[in-house]
């Protein structure tokens, strides 16, 4: 099994705690949820179905997520 690159989850939530900043759920979170888009983007060379079906959310809510985490442009107006 792969392991996720940088300080294990743990460790950066203990990271987050120290540094006392607040809102370190949504921090945690988001910087989690950004990792694993970014692998699954690899992993599936951009196809959003399948990364959809395997993470187990729309297509719809998949794109949002990559726009706001950068790895989708968006769309023209």
């Amino acid at each position: 099994a792969r392991t996720m690159p940088g300080p294990s989850i743990a460790a950066r939530a203990s990271e987050l705690l120290s540094d006392e900043q607040g809102e370190v759920y949504r921090r945690l979170q988001s910087e989690v949820e950004s990792e694993l888009l970014r692998l699954a983007w690899e992993q599936f060379s951009g196809n959003q179905v399948k990364m959809a079906e395997v993470l187990g959310m729309s297509r719809m809510t998949l794109r949002s997520k990559l726009r706001a985490c950068g790895l989708l442009a968006d769309e023209a107006s």
